[in-house]
């Protein structure tokens, strides 16, 4: 018969401690290698894993084979993802690109349907529109003259020129003997000009920046048009009285009198002939109230488009119309002068005009073109951020995927 000591063992169910066992009894209960083991004479409770004399053998064999799987499946896992960090970030980074070269196409096509929209409510619906701006008179009011002068000013009876008491106005035209093509144009065009000034009684010179502006915005396919009308001088075909002549006989006799004309003011004159090429033009094209928005479309833009001025560029500065014909040598601008002669007392080629059986208004035209344009490098910029942005949250969870183990949160 052994002497040996007999091993006394407790273990925990829940909080509940149960025992005393010695060694066949504890292993008669089939605990798990997690269950708390207390053993006469140590320190602390202990897992039974650590008590290897309480192990069942098919217990310690499915942990075995567990473990085994484990490892197993490990194995193969990391065999799988075997793959090149740098591998998976230039994917990542190609990704990225391809993400965001598809957001900001989204965003360009999205901003170009919204800014038509935003050009089409300008037009109200028209394909063309125009209004016109009035900016006060001022200037003189001089007696036209028809007749001629000798070298000494003094009056020849000749009816071959037109002057005021200021300013000489023009010559009758002539058409000389053998006349080419280009003598009888230019002797029309002076004819006509002839006619227009003849009937006239009293000039108006007017200052500069007075009169009236007008714009007329039209739209093409992908092209806008602006034609900026401004006015020049007026003049009157009747004069302000009519003089009606007295009676005399031997017995009576009367003083003439005048009677009023009832003709328009300048003012009112300037206003008929912008409404003339606006509000009673035959393309119906007034709108009311868009002159300011016809003024500042060269400057409408979006998050992506804008505006943009095609060339030849014209302006002009009181009279003169200048054009730009885009950028020379070194990025310089090549402009020059086309015309600079006032409206209209030494007439202009490119003088226009309103009249009626009263009153000419002068005026000069001049027309841009404009085109929706993309704005320079803003469709890459978006793109550059957003692969930025999309690529810096790519690479932290790539690196919190990586070492999630190491990671302590």
């Amino acid at each position: 018969m052994s002497d040996s000591k007999v091993e006394i063992f407790y273990y925990l169910d829940g909080l509940e401690k149960k025992g005393p066992y010695n060694t066949e009894e504890i292993k008669s209960r089939k605990l798990s290698l997690e269950t708390l083991i207390f053993k006469e004479g140590s320190n602390n409770w202990l897992p039974l894993a650590n008590f290897p004399e309480l192990h069942q053998p098919e217990l310690e064999q499915s942990n075995e084979t567990e473990t085994k799987s484990v490892f197993s499946n490990t194995n193969v896992e990391e065999e799988k993802i075997k793959i090149h960090p740098v591998i998976i970030i230039c994917f990542g980074l190609v990704l990225c690109c391809g993400i965001s070269f598809l957001i900001a196409y989204v965003q360009k096509m999205n901003d170009l349907k919204r800014f038509k929209n935003e050009i089409d409510n300008l037009f109200n619906g028209k394909s063309v529109i125009s209004d016109y701006s009035l900016k006060g008179t001022s200037g003189q009011l001089y007696k036209v003259i028809l007749g001629g002068r000798d070298l000494f000013g003094n009056d020849n009876g000749e009816k071959d020129e037109i002057y005021t008491t200021r300013h000489f106005i023009m010559y009758k035209p002539f058409l000389k003997e053998n006349a080419d093509e280009y003598d009888i144009r230019s002797y029309n065009r002076k004819l006509k000009e002839w006619d227009e000034f003849k009937v006239l009684v009293e000039y108006y010179e007017a200052d500069r920046h007075t009169g009236f502006s007008v714009l007329r915005l039209k739209k093409g396919n992908d092209m806008f048009r602006i034609v900026e009308s401004w006015s020049g001088d007026m003049a009157y075909k009747v004069e302000e009285y009519e003089h009606r002549p007295g009676y005399s006989s031997s017995y009576y006799s009367s003083p003439g009198y005048d009677i009023p004309t009832y003709r328009a003011s300048v003012n009112e004159a300037y206003k008929e002939a912008a409404k003339f090429l606006t509000v009673e033009d035959e393309d119906k094209s007034y709108e009311a109230g868009s002159y300011s928005r016809i003024s500042s479309f060269d400057q409408m833009e979006s998050n992506f488009y804008k505006i943009d001025q095609s060339y030849p560029r014209y302006s002009y500065y009181s009279d003169t119309i200048f054009v730009q014909n885009g950028p020379g040598e070194y990025g310089r601008q090549r402009s020059y002068m086309i015309d600079n002669e006032k409206i209209t007392r030494n007439t202009s080629r490119t003088d226009g005009n309103v009249f009626n059986n009263q009153w000419i208004v002068w005026y000069k035209s001049c027309t841009n073109s404009y085109e929706i344009k993309e704005k320079d490098w803003i469709y890459f910029k978006k793109i550059s951020i957003y692969s930025s942005g999309l690529f810096a949250i790519y690479l932290v969870v790539f690196i919190i995927i990586k070492y999630r183990k190491r990671i302590q949160f």
